[in-house]
């Protein structure tokens, strides 16, 4: 995910990404666009890319045409599921409402983040676990939200979805509201797996 400082305007109009594979620069490319080879224009307020799992031991952004001193604000890299354009229920997809993402594996907690793709003041969270597997089933629960991609959480719910196995509907999350741009829901139990499966979300406001 790589994201302008755009008070000043959008200056970004052509990039490339590579990674340094085995001591070699690599250039990736977006895997879900059209034209993966011809996708890297504009940057604006957040561009959120999706590449082929990759072991990298860098990562480099280069400007290659700009309107003006480029100002990017922040660009970070996470590990999501493997997906393509068509790839149902497993991270970002150009018709997604959100941008979802799940970190490595390793960590006793699962996570799952979910880009709002603007500020939002977050009333109420509804989770649909996947409906073809009981697999990834969330048990437990602890939604926070971030106004600053990250660096700072606020929690917004605690709690179970106790019947989410045998009855798996809607499930309706109320918040203490607060506003970011940035959701995180942390289970410490899930049903079996190693991360969550869902097939939708809804946040309102």
């Amino acid at each position: 995910m790589i994201r302008e400082d755009i008070r000043k305007g959008q200056r970004v109009k052509r990039f490339k990404v590579e990674a340094l594979v085995d001591g070699t620069w690599t250039e990736l490319h977006d895997i879900i666009s059209e034209e993966p080879e011809r996708s890297m224009t504009t940057i604006g307020r957040k561009r959120i890319l999706c590449f082929p799992t990759t072991e990298a031991t860098q990562i480099r952004l280069t400007i290659l045409d700009t309107k003006d001193t480029p100002l990017i604000k922040t660009m970070s890299a996470y590990l999501a599921p493997e997906i393509d354009a068509d790839s149902p229920e497993n991270g970002e997809k150009k018709s997604s409402a959100y941008y979802v993402f799940f970190p490595g594996s390793g960590s006793p907690v699962q996570s799952m983040f979910i880009g709002l793709g603007k500020q939002m003041t977050v009333k109420q969270f509804r989770f649909l676990p996947a409906q073809d597997t009981k697999e990834g089933m969330p048990l437990d629960y602890t939604l926070s939200i971030s106004p600053d991609n990250g660096q700072t959480w606020a929690v917004l719910a605690k709690g179970e979805f106790s019947n989410i196995v045998n009855n798996p509907i809607w499930q309706t999350v109320n918040c203490t509201p607060a506003t970011g741009s940035l959701l995180k829901l942390d289970c410490s139990r899930i049903t079996s797996g190693n991360r969550i499966f869902y097939a939708d979300l809804e946040v309102l406001e």
